[in-house]
């Protein structure tokens, strides 16, 4: 081997080294976008779990103010069938004929059966309002401390998220070093497939086919890979090559 031919290989060796490398930290880097993009789901979630919490507060808090209306409207009713029962009495010593003083009677009778059921309903409402307001108190509890859990969540997440974006500046530093040492035009080549969706842009030849998409080299090609005398690149998905057997 002429000293040309050695120093040509050891250049396409160094190459393929480097690009492995950057394909390393690509898949790297891959992965700790994967766990910065889950972030705002997680955190989603448990903003999610405090809305419904909050929510069921506010549907319980209507619910207790609308019984306090009805509670008041049926005390608004009784008062007025006693004062309704208070005017027929009045009238019980003017009547004149026995029919309608018994006319009367019914009436009164009507009346109070009305105050009777009414005020039954009353002390049904007053027991659903010391039932809701108990289970109320529950409910704010646990909206309290599903809030204080939001907030750790969230404090935590967004640390995380600095932690991530700071790794993913070193991998990413690290890999622009690498690729400062690269032929520009691998470099180029290698950031088509990225973009293209290949993160794994540098794969391995083993067992006569790429080992991304099964896809065959020339055996010239292999012997090269074989020799590192050269780049090769798969003809089916574009990938660097490198020999893994």
């Amino acid at each position: 081997m002429n000293t040309e031919t050695a120093t040509l290989q050891d250049k396409t060796q160094t190459s393929m080294s480097l690009l492995r490398k950057a394909s390393e930290l690509e898949a790297e880097i891959s992965r700790l976008r994967g766990f910065e993009a889950a972030i705002p789901e997680l955190i989603g979630k448990a903003r999610e779990k405090l809305r419904k919490a909050e929510e069921d507060i506010s549907s319980t808090e209507g619910k207790i103010q609308g019984l306090k209306k009805e509670l008041r409207e049926k005390e608004g009713e009784v008062s007025g069938f006693k004062d309704q029962i208070i005017q027929r009495r009045s009238k019980l010593t003017d009547v004149k004929t026995n029919k309608e003083y018994q006319a009367l009677l019914s009436e009164i009778e009507l009346l109070e059966k009305k105050i009777a059921a009414n005020e039954e309903r009353q002390l049904s409402i007053m027991e659903e309002l010391d039932a809701m307001s108990a289970g109320l108190k529950e409910k704010k509890k646990d909206a309290d401390a599903e809030k204080q859990k939001f907030e750790e969540i969230k404090k935590q997440k967004e640390l995380e998220k600095t932690r991530l974006a700071e790794a993913i500046a070193e991998e990413s530093g690290k890999k622009d070093e690498i690729f400062s040492r690269v032929d520009p035009k691998l470099v180029q080549q290698y950031d088509r497939l990225v973009v293209a969706g290949k993160r794994d842009a540098v794969v391995a030849y083993k067992f006569q086919a790429c080992q991304a998409c099964y896809g065959r080299t020339t055996p010239q090609e292999e012997v090269l890979m074989r020799r590192g005398d050269g780049i090769v690149i798969c003809p089916q998905c574009s990938r660097f090559l490198y020999w893994g057997e």
